[in-house]
C-alpha cells in the first residue's frame, strides 16, 4: 500500500509540473462531470415520467422535454471536452518523460549501464512511457480517478437502492461480488502468464525470429537451419496453445458466471420492484429510476473492480520507473577530487582486479604508463585488451585497487573529468544518423570548429573520401532519416571515430583496433602519421597486427588479465616468449603470402 501512495504522489507531481497550478481545479471538474453525468442519466426518465404523469400541456411538456434533453447535450459536449482535453494533456506529460529518461541513463556510470542488471533497468522505466496510453504515469492517472469516479457513483446508487429497500443493494453487492471474485482468479493467472509469455514465449520467438531477418538469416538459409526453427516455432505454438485454451476457458466460464448472476440479480430486484409497484409503494417514475439504479450499478461495480486490477498491474510499472528516476546519482560536487591541467598525464594501477561475473578478466594488475609514451597493447582474442582500457578510461570500476592519472585516484573524481581527458576508438563502430561533421565533432552545426574539423578529417586519412562526396563533410550518414544519406565502408566508419578521437584532441589518446578494417595503404599511410597523431599525447594503441608495435615506445603484451611482457619490440623479439612467437607466425604467414602471390 505505502508504495501505492509513492507512486500516487510521484505521478501527482508530474501532473502538477505539467499543468501548473489549475491541475487540482480542471482534475476535480472533469470528475464531478464524470460522476453527474451516469447519475443524470438514470435520473432523466425519471422527471420527464413525473411530469408526464402530472398531466401538464402538451406545448410546456415538450418543452420542459427540449429543455432537459439540451442541458444534458450541453453536459455531455463539457463533461467530452474535458475528458479530451485530459487525455491530451496526460498524453503529453508521458512524451515529454522521454528525454528526461534517456538524460538520467547518461548519469548512470557506463559499467552499470552495460550491465544485465543497468539493461534492465531502463528498459522497465522505457516501459512506462513507451508502451501506450494504458502503461506508465498515463495510465496509471487514468485508473486512479476512474476509481475514484466508480467508487463514488457505486456509493451514491447503493444509498438510492437502500432506499427502495436494504436487501436489494445487499443482493446487488453480493450477485457483483461473486463474478468479480472469479475476476480476480483469472486476474493472477494473467499477471502469472503475462510475465512467463514475456520471459520465454516472446522473447524466444523474437530471438528467432531475428536470426532469420537479420544478417544470420543468410546461414539460416545457406546451411539449411530451416527445419530446426520449424520445430522451435513448432514447440512455442504448442506451448501458446495451451496458455490460449486456458486463458478461454477462463474468460467462458467468467462470462456464465456473469450471466447467472445477472439474472439472479435481475430476477429478485425486477420482481421486487413489480411487486412494489403493485402494490402502489412506489411511482411509475420511481420505478423508471430505480430500473436504472439496478442496470447501471453494477457496471461501475465491475467497472471500480476492473480499474483497480489495472492500477494494482501499472504500479509496478510506476515503481520501476520512480525507483529509476529517483535513483540517487552522485552530484558533480559530491567528488573530493580532480585531475588538474597538465603537460602529460601518466597512468597507474595499483593491484586492479575486474571480472563478468565468475570469470576474472583482470587479475592483479600493476601497471605505469608514463607520460606522452607510445604504448602498444597486444595479446590473444580474450587476453583483456579492451576491458584495460575501459577501466583506464574510467568506464568501467576496478573490483579491487586503484588507478591513477597524475597520481589522483580516478575513483574519487567526476567521471566527466576522466572523460575529457580521453579520446578513444573503439573497433566497434556506432554512427549517429547525423551529418558527417556532427558525428566527428560531438557538436550542434553551428558550435562545429570548422578548421579544427577538416584538420581531424585529413589527418585521419578521411579527406579523400569525404571529398568525393556531393556535400562534403555535411552529408548525412545512413538512410534511417535522410534517404540521401550515405552507409559507411567499414574502413571509411575507423577513419571516422580516429578522425572524431583527434577533433577532441584530449591528452590521453586509446586506439582499440583502428586499422582492423582499413586496406594495407590505408593502414600503412595512418603508421607513418602515428607520431604526428600521438604528439605529446599519452596513447595507448591495440592491434593484433604486431608490426605495428613498431612504432611504438614500449609494448605489453597481455596474457589472462596479466602483463606477461613489457618492453620495446627488439628487446621482446630477442628472448624466447609469447610476444615473438606470435610476431613470428603472423610474419611466416605474411611471408607465405607473398611467395604464393609471386
Amino acid at each position: 500500500m505505502s508504495t501505492i501512495i509513492k507512486n500516487i504522489k510521484f505521478v501527482w507531481r508530474m501532473w502538477k509540473k505539467e499543468y501548473g497550478r489549475g491541475a487540482a481545479i480542471f482534475t476535480f471538474f472533469a470528475l464531478l462531470f464524470q460522476v453527474l453525468l451516469p447519475v443524470i442519466s438514470v435520473y432523466l426518465p425519471k422527471w420527464i415520467m413525473h411530469e408526464f404523469q402530472m398531466k401538464i400541456e402538451d406545448s410546456k411538456m415538450i418543452l420542459f422535454v427540449i429543455g432537459v434533453m439540451l442541458a444534458y447535450l450541453v453536459l455531455n459536449i463539457v463533461s467530452g471536452y474535458m475528458q479530451s482535453k485530459l487525455s491530451t494533456d496526460l498524453f503529453i506529460m508521458r512524451i515529454d518523460q522521454i528525454p528526461y529518461v534517456m538524460e538520467k541513463s547518461l548519469d548512470f556510470p557506463h559499467d552499470f549501464m552495460s550491465s544485465d542488471e543497468g539493461k534492465i533497468t531502463i528498459e522497465k522505466a522505457k516501459e512506462a512511457i513507451l508502451s501506450g496510453n494504458e502503461i506508465g504515469p498515463e495510465g496509471f492517472f487514468n485508473n486512479l480517478t476512474s476509481i475514484i469516479r466508480n467508487i463514488i457513483v457505486v456509493v451514491i446508487f447503493s444509498i438510492l437502492s437502500a432506499k427502495l429497500h436494504p436487501l436489494i443493494a445487499i443482493v446487488i453487492l453480493i450477485t457483483s461480488s461473486i463474478r468479480l471474485i472469479k475476476d480476480y482468479k483469472n486476474q493472477k493467472w494473467e499477471s502469472y502468464i503475462q510475465d512467463k509469455e514475456k520471459s520465454i514465449f516472446y522473447s524466444r520467438f523474437n530471438t528467432y525470429q531475428k536470426c532469420i531477418d537479420t544478417k544470420l538469416g543468410k546461414d539460416v538459409r545457406l546451411y539449411s537451419i530451416q527445419e530446426w526453427f520449424k520445430n522451435k516455432f513448432e514447440k512455442l505454438r504448442s506451448q501458446s496453445f495451451k496458455i490460449y485454451s486456458r486463458r478461454y476457458n477462463n474468460q467462458t466460464s467468467s462470462s456464465i458466471i456473469a450471466v447467472v448472476m445477472e439474472l439472479i440479480r435481475d430476477f429478485v430486484c425486477y420482481g421486487f420492484l413489480l411487486y412494489e409497484i403493485s402494490e402502489q409503494r412506489i411511482t411509475v417514475s420511481e420505478f423508471v429510476l430505480y430500473l436504472g439504479v439496478i442496470s447501471t450499478i453494477s457496471i461501475y461495480i465491475n467497472q471500480a473492480y476492473q480499474s483497480a486490477n489495472d492500477m494494482m498491474r501499472n504500479n509496478i510499472i510506476i515503481d520501476n520507473y520512480r525507483n529509476y528516476m529517483e535513483a540517487d546519482i552522485a552530484s558533480e560536487d559530491s567528488y573530493p577530487c580532480h585531475i588538474p591541467e597538465a603537460d602529460g598525464y601518466r597512468i597507474e594501477l595499483q593491484h586492479v582486479d575486474f571480472g563478468y561475473r565468475d570469470k576474472k578478466v583482470i587479475d592483479d594488475m600493476n601497471l605505469i604508463i608514463e607520460a606522452n609514451q607510445k604504448v602498444a597493447l597486444v595479446g590473444a582474442n580474450g587476453a583483456g585488451k579492451t576491458t584495460l582500457i575501459k577501466l583506464i578510461s574510467g568506464l568501467y570500476h576496478p573490483q579491487r585497487g586503484k588507478i591513477l592519472i597524475n597520481d589522483v585516484d580516478i575513483s574519487l573524481v567526476n567521471p566527466k573529468e576522466v572523460y575529457r581527458v580521453t579520446s578513444l576508438v573503439f573497433q566497434d563502430v556506432i554512427l549517429f544518423a547525423n551529418s558527417i561533421a556532427e558525428n566527428i565533432s560531438s557538436s550542434i552545426p553551428t558550435k562545429i570548429d570548422i578548421e579544427k574539423l577538416e584538420k581531424a578529417i585529413e589527418k585521419s586519412g578521411f579527406a579523400k573520401d569525404v571529398q568525393k562526396l556531393q556535400k562534403g563533410y555535411e552529408t548525412n550518414l545512413t538512410t534511417f532519416i535522410d534517404e540521401g544519406g550515405i552507409n559507411l565502408s567499414g574502413g571509411q566508419q575507423q577513419k571516422l571515430m580516429l578522425a572524431k578521437a583527434l577533433y577532441k584532441d584530449a591528452p590521453m589518446l586509446i586506439l582499440d583496433e583502428p586499422t582492423a578494417a582499413l586496406d594495407p595503404i590505408a593502414e600503412s599511410e595512418l603508421y607513418e602519421q602515428y607520431s604526428d597523431l600521438t604528439k605529446n599525447k599519452t596513447s595507448i594503441f591495440i592491434s593484433h597486427r604486431l608490426s605495428s608495435t613498431q612504432f611504438c615506445d614500449r609494448v605489453l603484451f597481455m596474457a589472462q588479465g596479466k602483463i606477461v611482457q613489457d618492453g620495446t619490440h627488439k628487446q621482446l623479439m630477442e628472448v624466447d616468449g609469447p610476444y615473438r612467437t606470435m610476431f613470428s607466425i603472423q610474419a611466416h604467414y605474411y611471408q607465405e603470402e607473398v611467395k604464393d602471390n609471386e
